[in-house]
């Protein structure tokens, strides 16, 4: 597991530089990663190294986690990328008036190959986690979906695919979110 370093906690340029390498050694080594900058840097480098694929299972869709603006180029990078690219989002509270305020949103909602549902109550009550998951190879994964704590790895193939298979189990049983303008049209389901 990879720690920040015994004694003292890493500034955030130095856990951006510590990510990215990890990154790209993309070796399976656990991060450990316990705050809204870390989840935000984390998520910033899932998205960059993403290739095909990436999914998330979030609560609120955090905009201190994905609206900054590092993630939400690497997102719209991503899409833009190619059409066959996906990018499937379960949240928890379908805030409509919110996603359109939401910087994540503002920017990517645009796209076809973004797609989000929402977890009913009964679907919630299936999991108490929260992931993103890329290309059933790199993940984020919060145990408890209540703390900021995460473990982190670029290239844990089992870990990544067995989440991307969670994902495709939670999807199925999500519902499209309230349409709240031609802004959030396309973001329907069409299937996983």
């Amino acid at each position: 597991l990879s720690t920040l370093r015994s004694g003292d906690a890493m500034t955030l340029q130095e856990y951006r530089e510590f990510v990215r390498r990890r990154a790209i050694e993309h070796d399976g080594q656990a991060i450990y990663n316990e705050s809204i900058e870390h989840a935000s840097i984390v998520v910033e480098n899932l998205f960059k190294n993403a290739m095909e694929k990436i999914v998330v299972l979030s609560g609120s869709f955090n905009p201190r986690v994905y609206g900054r603006d590092e993630v939400v180029k690497e997102a719209e990078l991503f899409l833009a990328l190619s059409p066959e690219n996906k990018l499937q989002i379960i949240i928890e509270s379908d805030l409509k008036e919110s996603r359109g305020l939401h910087p994540f949103f503002m920017t990517c909602s645009r796209f076809p190959n973004l797609e989000v549902r929402v977890a009913t109550p009964n679907v919630q009550d299936r999991y108490d986690f929260h992931f993103v998951a890329v290309d059933e190879d790199s993940y984020r994964f919060k145990s408890d979906k209540k703390l900021p704590a995460a473990i982190s790895a670029f290239g844990d193939q089992a870990g990544a695919k067995n989440l991307g298979g969670i994902h495709s189990q939670l999807w199925n049983l999500c519902m499209p979110p309230a349409s709240s303008g031609a802004s959030l049209s396309r973001m329907h389901p069409r299937g996983s």
